[in-house]
């Protein structure tokens, strides 16, 4: 197994590695143990082959900046940071025991007020990672964790804040020349290459509600530059089209969301909050 060598390691002196959870580009997830409070956390570790790699550094930075600075209900709680004897940072933070929008999606159990609490409360999120400046440029449905209490209530987690800017060029080319973030989700701007602010978020919401509801992406292709091109180029398909039975507020705030021009947006999260409760009649 990739990694497994690290399993079993203490880093920090005081976080223990139990598991591996997930295993990205440039960095690998593990449950882990807070030996201290004897508390499970999540620890994001850097590559070893990706000390030398000033862009991947780089982003790691950003994301621990970007856990450190935000502190929300609706984000992942940051714990500490710091760099292990062979130089790796590492990143810990709340550990979160839940499916992502995606699985909860496909496995069929979200049904109309489950999207609209999710909305609601993504956009309470995002509302908080703006007013401090910074846009979080990947958000989609495998980044929206869903958690249950005990009493059965819903709560969202925006996570993985390992593309997020401030005042920086929207899109970025790894080595292998692919967009660093998910072409299907990205705002015009964003697949220009141009800068972006909060209003590129705003309208990943709307891709991300458009899919919730028709089951369907405004624009898709295997190939990503092909995604890219329609985005830019194509008129966006109205949710009217293929679900005519929603409310008509509910409809005109996926597309306010969706509108090539970010002028024409909502202007903030608070505002297309706002306007999704009257579409769905909760104001």
């Amino acid at each position: 197994m990739k990694n497994a060598s690290d399993i079993g390691r203490v880093i920090g002196r005081r976080y223990e590695l139990l598991r591996l959870l997930g295993d990205g580009a440039s960095g690998t997830v593990y449950e882990g143990r807070d030996q201290i409070v004897n508390q499970r956390v999540a620890v994001k570790l850097l590559h070893a082959d990706l000390l030398g790699s000033e862009e991947h550094l780089s982003r790691f930075f950003r994301e621990t900046q970007a856990a450190q600075r935000i502190r929300h209900p609706g984000i992942v709680a940051f714990i500490a940071s710091g760099t292990t004897e062979g130089g790796r940072p590492y990143l810990v933070q709340e550990f979160l025991h839940g499916q992502d929008m995606q699985q909860a999606s496909e496995a069929g159990a979200l049904g109309l007020p489950e999207v609209f609490e999710i909305a609601l409360q993504l956009l309470d999120a995002l509302g908080a990672v703006h007013a401090v400046g910074l846009v979080h440029r990947d958000v989609k449905p495998a980044n929206v964790l869903l958690l249950h209490d005990e009493f059965g209530g819903l709560h969202v987690r925006l996570v993985d804040f390992g593309i997020i800017t401030l005042n920086e060029s929207a899109m970025e080319l790894t080595a292998d020349g692919l967009t660093v973030g998910t072409p299907q989700y990205m705002s015009p701007e964003q697949a220009r290459a141009d800068d972006v602010d909060g209003r590129a978020d705003l309208w990943s919401v709307g891709v991300l509600l458009f899919e919730a509801l028709s089951g369907m992406l405004p624009f898709d292709s295997e190939d990503t530059f092909d995604v890219l091109l329609q985005i830019v180029q194509n008129d966006t398909p109205s949710l009217a089209t293929l679900r005519d039975d929603l409310p008509a507020g509910l409809i005109d705030v996926v597309d306010r969301a969706l509108c090539k021009n970010r002028e024409d947006r909502w202007g903030s999260a608070k505002e297309m909050a706002a306007a999704l409760r009257r579409g769905v009649g909760l104001a």
